[in-house]
């Protein structure tokens, strides 16, 4: 049997050094490694569904955690964090949408969400990471 081969894999070059944003941000790529395994190894288009639909939901969950603390300790980036949210939630359900009606493969979407959520964790998480660590928040 071959060996599980995940879409992405945490490494300490992803941390923000916050604990509580770390760990959502693991366990969007454990579901983002869900959704890749069901696809992979032909789980069927429930398993693939739910898988989906868990990842979005959380996806929106995380963005509500951190643009909350973002509003709690000042974060002057908080305005355009959350355009940026906003803009992947739609793009998220423009990709549902289409794969729903058959225009776009589930492969392609992980591929977006696995590029996005890696640029966004690196390009603007890591800021505000070290915004909060300037403010002794760990």
């Amino acid at each position: 049997m071959a060996a599980k081969q995940n879409l992405v894999e945490w490494s300490d070059q992803f941390s923000v050094h916050i604990a509580a944003i770390d760990e959502e941000h693991k366990h969007l790529f454990d579901l983002l490694n869900i959704v890749n395994s069901a696809i992979v190894y032909g789980k069927g288009k429930e398993i693939l569904e739910y898988a989906l639909t868990e990842l979005i939901i959380y996806t929106e969950l995380h963005f509500q955690h951190e643009e909350a603390a973002m509003e709690k300790y000042g974060y002057p980036g908080l305005a355009m964090h959350r355009i940026e949210h906003k803009h992947l939630i739609d793009q998220v359900h423009g990709y549902i949408k289409k794969y729903h009606d058959g225009i776009l493969g589930v492969t392609e979407f992980t591929i977006f969400i696995k590029g996005w959520l890696i640029n966004h964790i690196e390009r603007d998480d890591l800021h505000f990471g070290n915004y909060l660590l300037g403010k002794g928040v760990v």
